[in-house]
């Protein structure tokens, strides 16, 4: 006999610990992906386009970097923010890490731990952003890029047209 899947909750198919047989329950269920599955795919996609758009930014003002992308399992040690990004000469050789949370999303644990080391430890700038406009603001500063559009007066939440920024090189 055994239990209905369909009579499961999305809290009882996420307890099933052999991911196999967790799949193929939410598969009889008929119901697709839990719940916390679509949740986390959606946050996931918004948050990787955050970092196209970021990523179009660095590459037109020639900023190396290193990327994780929140869509895969991490092969960087856990807790490293999102990027690295790095000035060549034009820049004086400067580097910054940078990490895009989604609003209502905090830091892990790991992230914090990382995250403080960084800073305190070794000296690292380090910024988290809630938004496309807050990156771009804060890496032009950081670097000392001219972008007409972000005031030193700009506040949180403020639109930005990077259209119309100049390059400083």
């Amino acid at each position: 006999m055994g239990v209905d899947p369909k009579s499961l909750s999305d809290h009882q198919i996420g307890m099933i610990g052999d991911p196999k047989v967790r799949k193929e329950v939410v598969k009889k269920r008929g119901l697709g992906e839990t719940a916390a599955q679509i949740k986390a795919k959606t946050e996931n996609e918004r948050e990787s386009d955050l970092h196209d758009a970021y990523i179009s930014f660095l590459r037109r003002y020639d900023l190396a970097y290193i990327h994780a992308n929140p869509v895969k399992p991490a092969t960087i040690q856990r807790g490293n923010p999102d990027f690295c990004v790095t000035g060549g000469q034009r820049y004086g050789y400067r580097s910054m890490y940078g990490e895009f949370k989604l609003l209502g999303n905090k830091l892990a644990r790991v992230q914090e731990e990382r995250i403080a080391y960084l800073r305190d430890t070794c000296g690292c700038r380090v910024f988290v952003w809630y938004s496309y406009g807050e990156a771009i603001r804060d890496t032009a500063n950081f670097f000392g890029i001219n972008l007409p559009c972000i005031r030193s007066d700009a506040t949180k939440g403020s639109e930005y047209n990077e259209s119309d920024a100049t390059d400083p090189g």
